[in-house]
């Protein structure tokens, strides 16, 4: 027995030393902050079980000297950081200094001021991509904007000053867009009056847009939502919507309160419920406005009239919409394969959507429209073939961008997606829309030559050409050791440009042109490529080839040239597809002159009509002969 338990012992112990069985008391709790006993802080790494201080600026250690900034997790030079070059224009005592910001990327009561107002931003603002303040920030007489589209990092709390003002109730107004209407009365959670005083209006502002003052009016109604929408109402059922009307007067009772629809068909029964009679200053009533949607209602967000607000002492309009029910849902939107994928910088872009049909009928003519909106000045569109698709199934719908060529300044871009289609036996229109704004993909360094053109294409009596390049810094950093080399070895040409310098994409030098004059006299006749690469630091970083054709000038007195201009990439150049290439893609026509116009035409066409005479003259010869007797 004691042998046994002497044995059980032994077996115990070596599973306990191989597997870690056993009780709690047995296995004490390892330590370290690989378990998490203890866990390192916030500003520590756990290496080797070990916590470890982080290093670098970010964790103050080490902290940056005086003289330079915090950026990346790096100390560099003050001197380096970039800041509005125009930073002067704003020449108000207030104005914050270019030798009082240590950290471009973090400025804290930034401030911008001139004659008409001033700016204090609440919050600290990044300034450092920001190249000019004056396309993105205006401080004029009663109006302060900020083009938080094209400077979204100013999208911050601020006190607004303005001068020179004269008012007596002020009224702040606010507008979503840059230095342009349309106004609306600035909720109370948004703006925040200080003070009006001594010719000086002050108040308080959550975010940026474009803001006004003027007088409060004695006398005004409003209604708060701009709008009444039905959105997204099922046909043949009546809907209703909530309407906020305010007296937004200074001084005056409204009284005698009534509504009325104008231009409004009497199918959709419109309605009004619950508008007081009357509304003392400031005072606001909540209305509901109803209609019936009728079966046949066009799909697609519409107008159906005007809805007029009506007192004794003053009226106000908003327009009655509608946008009908869609039972073609999007269920997944994608860019390049993810959900959160994003816009590749001169690529071939993938948007694919999946579309479901939840309708108790099959859907025809079913299409997808996808817009990648506001691209320097446009929007790019792309649309899928037709398709049907029956209830209750789903369609995944791919098309494709082409970005390459295109400038896409902006850091993202809201991309549009338009599903229309029609029932197959109610023949009910459905429209559904959906946006998500994507962000580009920008490498830090990354320049590329957006074109190279040679002009003109083809040489004939001319041994003067000129090719045309520009250079264009899509990536994050300024460059500065860029150079563009040409070259063609038939034709002897190794030319270059160097020490070009880019800035990066989001400022307004990020393009740079520049030619190279070509003087050709003894070139031979016969199609060159010519080879454009472009270098960023010694790397080869893009290239692209041009055609450039030689003719003979003999042979140019004696035809029509047809000329275009035109850009080609040319995979082998030394191959005959060349040629061929060059053909199909008509750097040159040449059209023969009428032969019928020469001399030597005529000539020959009297020796001809003399051979037939005598062919004539012998035939009848033959034919009168007598026969043997």
């Amino acid at each position: 027995g004691v042998a046994l338990n002497a044995l059980g012992s032994a077996r115990d112990w070596w599973i306990k030393k191989f597997t870690g069985a056993g009780s709690p008391s047995d296995s004490p709790l390892q330590t370290g902050c690989s378990y998490n006993n203890p866990a390192c802080g916030n500003n520590e790494d756990c290496i080797n079980n070990q916590c470890i201080l982080k290093t670098g600026c970010d964790y103050n250690n080490p902290p940056c000297e005086a003289n330079k900034q915090c950026v990346n997790n790096q100390c560099v030079p003050a001197a380096e950081q970039q800041l509005p070059t125009d930073l002067p224009s704003f020449s108000g005592p207030d104005t914050t200094l270019a030798s009082q910001i240590t950290n471009s990327h973090s400025v804290a009561n930034f401030t911008l001021e001139n004659t008409a107002g001033k700016v204090i931003f609440s919050q600290n603002v990044d300034i450092s991509d920001i190249p000019q303040l004056a396309p993105v920030v205006s401080v004029q007489s009663n109006q302060i904007a900020i083009d938080t589209a094209q400077a979204p990092k100013l999208n911050k709390p601020a006190k607004l000053t303005f001068y020179g003002t004269n008012f007596t109730h002020p009224l702040i107004l606010k507008s979503v867009n840059f230095n342009t209407g349309p106004f609306r009365t600035c909720p109370a959670g948004e703006c925040l009056l200080l003070s009006n005083a001594n010719g000086t209006v002050t108040f308080t502002v959550s975010g940026f847009s474009t803001y006004q003052v003027q007088e409060q009016p004695a006398v005004g109604v409003e209604v708060v939502e701009g709008e009444v929408f039905f959105n997204q109402v099922p046909r043949d059922q009546t809907a209703s919507v909530n309407i906020t009307v305010r007296n937004s007067g200074a001084n005056r009772t409204l009284t005698g309160l009534r509504t009325e629809f104008v231009n409004v068909a009497a199918k959709y029964s419109p309605q009004v419920r619950g508008l007081a009679n009357s509304l003392a200053v400031g005072q606001q009533d909540t209305v509901t406005i109803s209609v019936t949607v009728p079966a046949d209602e066009a799909a697609g967000k519409h107008t159906l009239g005007t809805l007029k607000i009506k007192s004794d002492q003053i009226e106000t309009s908003v327009p009655i919409t509608l946008s009908p029910k869609s039972f073609l849902t999007i269920s997944k939107f994608e860019v390049n394969g993810k959900s959160s994928g994003e816009l590749e910088l001169n690529a071939v872009n993938k948007v694919s959507v999946t579309i479901d049909n939840t309708y108790t009928q099959d859907m025809e003519d079913v299409a997808v429209t996808v817009e990648i909106l506001d691209v320097d000045g446009e929007d790019l569109e792309e649309e899928s073939d037709s398709f049907d698709l029956d209830n209750g199934d789903d369609k995944e719908v791919t098309v494709e961008f082409d970005l390459a060529g295109e400038h896409l300044e902006e850091e993202e871009y809201t991309v549009r997606v338009t599903v229309e289609g029609t029932a197959k036996d109610d023949h009910t229109g459905h429209e559904t829309e959906f946006t998500q704004e994507v962000e580009v993909k920008r490498e830090n360094h990354k320049v590329i030559l957006q074109r190279a053109e040679v002009s003109p294409t083809l040489l004939e009596c001319t041994s003067q050409a000129t090719l045309s390049v520009t250079v264009e810094n899509i990536g994050k950093s300024d460059e500065e050791k860029v150079e563009v080399r040409l070259s063609n070895t038939a034709l002897g040409l190794n030319l270059n440009q160097a020490d070009i310098e880019v800035d990066s994409f989001d400022r307004s030098d990020n393009e740079y042109r520049t030619s190279f004059s070509l003087s050709l006299p003894n070139a031979a006749a016969g199609v060159y490529p010519l080879t454009v690469n472009l270098y960023s630091e010694e790397d080869l970083v893009d290239s692209k080839e041009v055609i450039l054709a030689v003719g003979s000038c003999a042979a140019a007195e004696t035809t029509t040239v047809t000329q275009t201009t035109a850009t080609f990439e040319v995979t082998d150049y030394s191959s005959p597809q060349v040629l061929q290439k060059a053909s199909q893609q008509e750097i040159f026509k040449r059209v023969s002159a009428s032969f019928r116009d020469s001399q030597q035409y005529l000539l020959l066409l009297g020796g001809i009509v003399v051979l037939l005479a005598l062919a004539v003259i012998l035939a009848s010869a033959v034919l009168v002969k007598p026969s043997p007797a």
